[in-house]
């Protein structure tokens, strides 16, 4: 007898040991712990439930249906075949993610996962699981996806090329103006992850391929920003002529906290090729202005003498 009871305080104890471990991680990971005792269809939460959720703590035990009927009833259906499908089988854990309600009438979405405990015959007799509150996460999530597509358009509707790399000079990003100056199709992803030094080898050669290089990697370990008005770049695209480019280099932060280069360029060929043409008509006016027999000048509106030939 004396054995039995001492065999009995163990099993108390153990019993109360395994209660306290179960209450100390519901409340350091803050989570929410149920335990379904399946052939009862007896449903315990743990104390996070109230704090987490807003629902009072129940006085003992709420069948299962209670948690189903605060799964969102575009979800509910999904989760309970889910479950069946789980008790049914020969699996040992079970997750889904649903939206879960809460007292106030809204809805969390929950990452819900499982353990399945099994009798000697396989039978699905328990199921422990922990349900973690992720809208805040999904939310945050929601808002990069649309800081990112708000980019993508913002950045595909630029007149400017940009591409970026990271402290390796990988390519991490190149929007349609940029893609083509980088041998790319417009959309620039069969782009990303490139070796920028190899694809600028391939592309102008080994001394302009230096150079550019040089010009990353200054800013990359100064973090001085490089700008140059009028950078001479190799020929592409269709025309095969020699390009002009306005050019700036800056360093940033990318997501993972390593330093890369952003690339800004506007293509001022035009420009530049203008100012040589007016260059060129001015120098050819000159050279004829110096042949003619005549006196010749051109003053301004104010009578300031603004030219005239060699005859004075």
């Amino acid at each position: 007898v004396a054995r039995i009871a001492i065999e009995r305080d163990r099993t108390v104890h153990a019993l109360r040991e395994s209660e306290e471990r179960y209450r100390l991680v519901g409340r350091a990971t803050n989570d929410v712990i149920w335990d379904w005792d399946v052939t009862r269809d007896e449903l315990t939460w743990n104390e996070a439930l109230g704090p987490v959720f807003g629902h009072p703590e129940a006085s003992g035990p709420r069948p299962v249906q209670w948690r189903y009927e605060r799964i969102h009833a575009d979800d509910r259906a999904r989760v309970q075949r889910s479950v069946d499908a789980a008790l049914g089988g020969d699996v040992g854990t079970w997750t889904e993610e649903y939206r879960f309600q809460r007292a106030d009438g809204t809805h969390a979405i929950v990452l819900d996962r499982a353990h399945v405990r099994r009798d000697e015959r396989g039978r699905a007799v328990r199921m422990v699981g922990s349900m973690v509150d992720q809208t805040e996460r999904r939310a945050a999530e929601r808002a990069l996806l649309a800081q990112a597509a708000q980019f993508e358009t913002v950045m595909g509707a630029a007149p400017i090329g940009v591409y970026l790399v990271d402290a390796r000079l990988r390519i991490v990003y190149v929007n349609p103006v940029a893609a083509p100056v980088l041998g790319g199709a417009a959309g620039g992803a069969t782009l990303v992850g490139s070796d920028f030094r190899a694809l600028a080898r391939d592309l102008w050669g080994d001394e302009r391929a230096a150079s550019t290089t040089c010009l990353l990697e200054r800013t990359l370990t100064t973090g001085e920003p490089y700008v140059e008005l009028e950078r001479p770049h190799p020929p592409h695209g269709r025309d095969g002529e020699l390009r002009h480019h306005e050019l700036r280099i800056d360093r940033v932060t990318l997501p993972d906290g390593r330093f890369g280069v952003v690339v800004y360029f506007r293509d001022v060929t035009a420009q530049v090729r203008a100012r040589e043409a007016i260059a060129e008509s001015e120098a050819r006016f000159r050279s004829l202005a110096a042949t003619i027999p005549n006196l010749a000048w051109y003053a301004e509106p104010d009578g300031h003498v603004a030219w005239y030939n060699q005859r004075w």
